[in-house]
């Protein structure tokens, strides 16, 4: 199970899991496009955390190669960040993960600041 994130370099379609995480994925996976369409993702097996899947392979070490129509319709050029889902690993544009992790800890900050009544 991965629940972190990572940023890797995406060259040509062509990305790297890090060694450490790569255990899950070291058979036939899956890539579709999230349901919302702001993101890849990469599964195990077919299963309803995507639409449009189709079938990859990843390297003996770790790499993927995103097809590139999926590549372009992400917008995926320079770096790109996973996101684990538990079972499944989302790909975003790091520009856009960075912009909605930013978002989630700022309602985070208001929330605790309206909880506690005291400002952050």
């Amino acid at each position: 199970m991965i629940l972190s994130d990572f940023d890797r370099k995406m060259q040509n379609g062509v990305a790297f899991i890090p060694a450490k995480r790569r255990f899950l994925w070291q058979r036939s996976l899956f890539i579709g496009e999230s349901p919302d369409s702001l993101c890849l993702v990469l599964l195990q097996s077919k299963g309803s955390q995507a639409r449009n899947i189709v079938p990859i392979k990843a390297g003996k070490k770790g790499r993927i190669t995103i097809p590139e129509g999926f590549s372009y319709l992400a917008g995926f050029t320079g770096m790109v960040t996973f996101v684990g889902g538990g079972t499944y690993l989302e790909i975003w544009r790091k520009e856009d993960w960075d912009k909605r992790d930013k978002e989630k800890d700022e309602i985070a900050i208001e929330k605790i600041r309206i909880i506690t009544g005291q400002p952050c």
